[in-house]
């Protein structure tokens, strides 16, 4: 291929005349290239020509001699034989299955024991029994609520039970988790709540943790709060009725 510098955009495509030997006249051979597409060619290969090829064959031409034309086949000398590289040379990528490292999937199968929706159905199974004493005698000791007298002119919201298990990394089950939760849907703006906010952990800093104590070598422990919402405190006067099947058979028709 021949530019033009004097003339742009070229639009002849003969070769402009330019008198004869000139050093600007003398075109080198052509040189057999295996890839048609450049993007396909290796890196490596690129370096190989520019600094084996292409000073070789400038070298070994004389500025008497008349410029090979790119049709003519090349000459045997100007043949690069190491254009295609080796691939046993090229780096391979070894992976566990290379290794025989596999670990079989395991299915597991969490619907041997389902999570109760009604407290009907909790009451029948003796574990989620037990949760729900935990859940409510937890509440007492943290002195979550006093048990008041019923007012007719305060909002009183409900509450429910919320049931969950929790499994193990093998599918057998860790624990059985009862929560009583507020029918917050219930409370009025203004009266019994202004904002709606709940402090929580950023994933970012649990992982800036984990890094300082691998960095540090520190033991790393995981443990489970019951109860941990009731570290809030609320700047409002809320009134809750008794939770269902705990009902203070003193006071039944006083709330929380």
């Amino acid at each position: 291929m021949v530019f033009d510098e004097t003339q742009f955009p070229f639009t002849t495509k003969s070769p402009p005349s330019q008198p004869d030997n000139t050093p600007s006249a003398i075109l080198p051979p052509a040189i057999p290239f295996p890839f048609s597409d450049l993007s396909h060619c290796p890196v490596d290969t690129l370096i190989s020509i520019h600094t084996d090829s292409i000073p070789t064959i400038v070298d070994s031409i004389s500025l008497n001699e008349p410029a090979t034309s790119p049709s003519s086949p090349p000459s045997p000398e100007f043949a690069h034989t190491n254009l295609i590289p080796d691939s046993s040379l090229a780096p391979r990528m070894t992976t566990r299955l290379m290794n025989s490292i596999t670990k079989r999937k395991v299915i597991l199968n969490l619907t041997a024991i389902i999570e109760p929706y009604t407290l009907n159905q909790a009451l029948r199974d003796p574990y989620w029994t037990r949760a729900m004493d935990q859940e409510i005698a937890a509440l007492h000791h943290n002195h979550t609520w006093d048990l008041v007298a019923k007012f007719s002119d305060v909002n009183i919201i409900g509450c429910k039970w919320v049931y969950k298990l929790k499994h193990k990394s093998d599918g057998s089950i860790d624990r059985y988790k009862v929560r009583l939760v507020a029918k917050g849907y219930h409370q009025t703006l203004g009266l019994d709540y202004f904002e709606t906010f709940s402090p929580v952990v950023k994933a970012a800093t649990i992982r800036i943790i984990l890094t300082i104590a691998l960095s540090s070598k520190w033991e790393v422990r995981q443990l489970d709060v019951h109860n941990a919402f009731l570290n809030g405190e609320l700047e409002e006067q809320v009134y809750m009725s008794q939770p269902p099947s705990y009902v203070d058979t003193k006071f039944p028709t006083k709330v929380y």
